[in-house]
């Protein structure tokens, strides 16, 4: 009797040890807020990209009204954010009156961004910005990354192009997020030019969400740099005109039906690593 009890705890803490030993699955939940502002969340911690949208820009959606409110209060799902960042100086990506009253609210958050974002915000929050010590501009060089890591979350920052012409000498820089066990990259209004992702390296990462700029995904020449270097596990039109929406959708279903797309703002969706 003896033996089979000693038996039995033996296989259930060989049992218990295996499971112990089995990778815990961890979850990113992607929240929408609006054109291409996006709350990423793991357990390590917040990352928020092109958030500081209060108002709406031409012929973009800024934030919900209370959204808003929760924004200048860094309360609710803008609390404890961990790390902030700003694609580009265009106001449907970052508006510095929005961003000025975060930094208020939230002074631990690290705000990372260009210079042009950071002159931004420092001429409309002059009272305190310019001694912010959590606002930070970056200029990393084309193949070289500017990495950021806080509590365990992991950005790295690169140049893409905006474009030509007047576009030409924007500062637009990409973002590929570690959390969660997962990998998330955001363009902001990359140009659809295969030089930039080329020296970039997206050839060769592994990217489980892609949150990519809907002009990329209704062209066949876009959608072919999409395959190449943003052939993520779960891919997320983001950037969509509110007008432009149902007309995005049909092209998608019929295109690239396994593309994602949020029907409001401050929708919610949660990945698994490894799903």
């Amino acid at each position: 009797m003896h033996t089979a009890m000693n038996l039995k705890l033996k296989l259930y803490a060989l049992t218990l040890g295996v499971l112990l030993l089995q990778p815990v699955a961890a979850d990113v939940k992607v929240t929408f807020l609006g054109n291409e502002g996006v709350l990423l969340e793991a357990d390590s911690g917040k990352i928020m990209i092109d958030g500081f949208i209060q108002e709406s820009y031409a012929i973009y959606d800024g934030l919900t009204e209370s959204a808003g409110r929760q924004l200048a209060a860094a309360s609710g799902p803008f609390s404890n954010i961990t790390i902030a960042l700003a694609s580009h100086r265009h106001f449907d990506h970052f508006q510095p009156d929005p961003a000025c009253r975060f930094m208020r609210a939230s002074p631990s958050t690290l705000i990372v961004t260009s210079p042009e974002v950071v002159a931004l915000a420092k001429d409309r929050c002059r009272a305190f910005a310019p001694s912010h010590r959590n606002l930070q501009q970056v200029i990393p060089a084309l193949g070289v990354p500017h990495q950021v890591k806080r509590n365990g979350l992991t950005v790295e920052i690169f140049p893409l192009s905006h474009g030509s012409g007047k576009y030409a000498a924007i500062q637009n820089y990409g973002h590929l997020v570690t959390l969660g066990g997962m990998t998330v990259i955001h363009i902001g209004d990359a140009a659809m030019d295969s030089k930039d992702f080329i020296l970039a390296n997206l050839q060769n990462r592994q990217i489980d969400i892609a949150l990519i700029p809907y002009w990329f995904l209704v062209q066949s020449s876009g959608r072919l740099l999409v395959e190449q270097y943003l052939n993520a596990t779960h891919k997320i039109a983001v950037h969509i005109p509110p007008k432009e929406q149902e007309q995005v959708r049909q092209i998608l279903a019929k295109e690239m039906p396994q593309v994602l797309m949020f029907d409001q703002r401050m929708e919610t969706r949660t990945f698994t690593a490894g799903q």
